[in-house]
């Protein structure tokens, strides 16, 4: 018999009984083969202040399950996590955009790009490059990717962070030599330098990625080079030797090419310590801008329909969202996740396609959260402490430096908010595309999105 449900709320110590409003319904339940399924009907928005408003973003699940009753003997009206015979927490997306039925057998046919009995260092951060030669049934002819997904050994999960195939845009004769090694060493050819151009990104947490019916990304051909590169992010936080790895990316390839070729555009922040957040904040924005003046140049003059997107920062970040700037205006929000995991990431589906101008500007923004930080946070793979700021030393080393207060920390985000910036407005091959990109003012927003309206009665 199972005891009455509740619909509750929960605070940093406990979870404790709403008296106010019972928003959950229609609960129900079933159990069969040792497992139960409950399940209740509540609104997205239930216009409670101590209730969860679900939106298109992550989700935390969290639960408890005991075989007696979990209300604290003390506290009548909270639950005891002491009682809980097990725990634990999920990630998920409940307003998920889910396209139709999974593709045939006879539509595409299977190919991993994938690293070979790798020994993964017992470095925290490791990036590894694998120079790939695509089989003579690819390079012959131009196919179409129209899904790919991770392929992780069960070892490895929890230490391959994400992953990144990359096309080499070279001359389709250029050979590429097949490196295999640390993606910063010295000893990597140049000639590998030239593979930018994402074909296929997973990140932790993903689930496969499957592209509309009316498009796929373009992959093999003779007008195109016959390499690629895979590029794995090892998390080892730990140190663990011995792990040995051929973890990479599935792609799903059709050689009944559709209407449209499908790219990916990465927007953001460059990989440099003059992006840095102080510590012990709760709240501070960084902000990635693909100007106006760059979707000039970079896009075709009927623009480009944007049907998913990836949201990505690292530990701290706790936010993020892409803004869509038209003459001025800022039209609906490209995607946002206001409860952002790095252990959660994946290319989500848009409700709608987006087309986007030249001329229009994108300003992808992510909120960080370093309360529990001693030092200064920056996107350099490593970290040090100075002794005072000087301008013999390099910019990290005086952001080390910094005995940082709130008032520095809010002069430094007025800094960043309001300085001039380098735009890399890269094309696919890496290299620039013509112009001055350097000094550029910020993207003005003159009209701002208004919020979003909540359809609230008294209760």
């Amino acid at each position: 018999m199972f005891p009455p449900k509740k619909d509750m709320w929960s605070d940093e110590e406990s979870i404790q009984m709403d008296e106010r409003s019972q928003d959950c319904e229609q609960f129900s339940w079933s159990t069969r083969y040792n497992r139960t399924r409950f399940s209740f009907v509540r609104k997205m928005d239930t216009c409670d202040g101590d209730d969860y408003l679900i939106e298109d973003g992550t989700t935390h699940v969290v639960w408890l399950r005991g075989s007696l009753d979990l209300t604290n003997d003390i506290e009548p009206d909270s639950i005891s996590l002491g009682s809980a015979e097990e725990r634990g927490m999920e990630r998920v997306q409940l307003l998920k955009t889910i396209l139709g039925q999974p593709i045939g057998r006879e539509e595409a046919w299977s190919y991993v790009f994938h690293n070979s009995k790798l020994h993964v260092p017992t470095e925290e951060t490791t990036y590894w490059c694998r120079v790939i030669r695509l089989p003579p049934e690819l390079a012959d002819k131009k196919h179409h990717v129209i899904q790919f997904e991770s392929a992780i050994q069960p070892s490895s999960e929890g230490i391959v962070h994400h992953m990144e195939l990359f096309h080499c845009i070279a001359p389709p004769q250029q050979d590429i030599p097949l490196y295999e090694g640390p993606c910063s060493s010295p000893e990597k050819p140049p000639i590998v330098e030239s593979c930018k151009s994402v074909l296929a990104a997973w990140a932790m947490g993903a689930l496969p990625f499957r592209y509309p019916k009316e498009a796929g990304r373009p992959i093999g051909g003779p007008a195109s080079n016959s390499y690629v590169m895979l590029e794995v992010h090892y998390n080892n936080p730990e140190h663990i030797a011995g792990i040995i790895d051929s973890s990479g990316l599935r792609l799903q390839i059709s050689k009944s090419l559709r209407r449209y070729d499908a790219g990916i555009m990465e927007l953001g922040l460059e990989y440099t310590d003059k992006m840095a957040v102080p510590p012990r904040t709760n709240y501070f924005t960084l902000s990635g801008y693909c100007t106006s003046e760059c979707t000039t140049v970079g896009l075709p003059s009927k623009g480009i329909k944007v049907f998913g997107s990836q949201l990505h920062t690292h530990l701290t970040g706790k936010r993020v969202y892409t803004r869509h700037i038209r003459n001025g205006r800022e039209l609906a929000e490209l995607n946002r996740d206001n409860h952002y995991s790095p252990h959660f990431q994946e290319i989500r589906l848009l409700k709608h396609p987006v087309t986007v101008l030249p001329g229009d500007a994108l300003i992808t923004t992510c909120v960080y959260n370093t309360q529990s930080r001693a030092n200064i946070t920056s996107s350099t793979l490593s970290s040090w402490e100075g002794a005072r700021t000087s301008p013999d030393k390099g910019i990290s080393d005086n952001y080390h430096s910094i005995d940082w207060t709130p008032e520095k920390t809010r002069v430094l985000q007025e800094f960043f908010d309001q300085s001039t910036m380098s735009m890399q407005c890269n094309q696919s091959n890496g290299l620039k595309f013509p112009g001055d990109w350097e000094n550029l003012p910020n993207t003005p927003v003159l009209y701002p999105l208004p919020p979003k309206p909540r359809y609230c009665s008294p209760k």
